[in-house]
């Protein structure tokens, strides 16, 4: 029984999701099974392409949204999110660890819902 689970994530190095890291997200996502589908607004592209995962112009701050579905969803969201926690190893580690501590901050929990995400596991028919 294959899952579908959404999370918002936020680009966090400082270049946005330009070549390289889009790169990296694509080989991420084509490790997995899953259907994985970034979103911007309206606009909903294939995560395991180069050129439609550029078209989102997504800058650094830029909210994006996770929906992935398949046997192997949560662990390629979990992955997903990961790479955008990191800054897709573009940021340095003292950038990473203020990233981090900021959305485990006490008290502030509109960054800590919309960096960490919510999880969806209902079932798909």
């Amino acid at each position: 029984m294959s899952k579908a689970h959404s999370r918002t994530v936020v680009v966090r190095n400082p270049q946005g999701l330009h070549a390289r890291p889009a790169d990296m997200l694509v080989r991420m996502a084509n490790q997995y099974t899953s259907s994985i589908l970034i979103s911007r607004g309206g606009e909903a592209v294939d995560c395991k392409s180069i050129l439609s995962l550029l078209t989102l112009g997504a800058a650094c701050g830029t909210e994006l949204s996770l929906r992935v579905e398949g046997d192997d969803a949560e662990a390629a969201i979990d992955s997903i999110e990961q790479l955008f926690l990191r800054g897709f190893d573009e940021m340095g580690d003292e950038d990473v660890a203020d990233n981090n501590s900021d959305r485990n901050e006490p008290g502030d929990s509109s960054e800590s819902a919309e960096s960490v995400g919510q999880t969806d596991s209902t079932p798909s028919a």
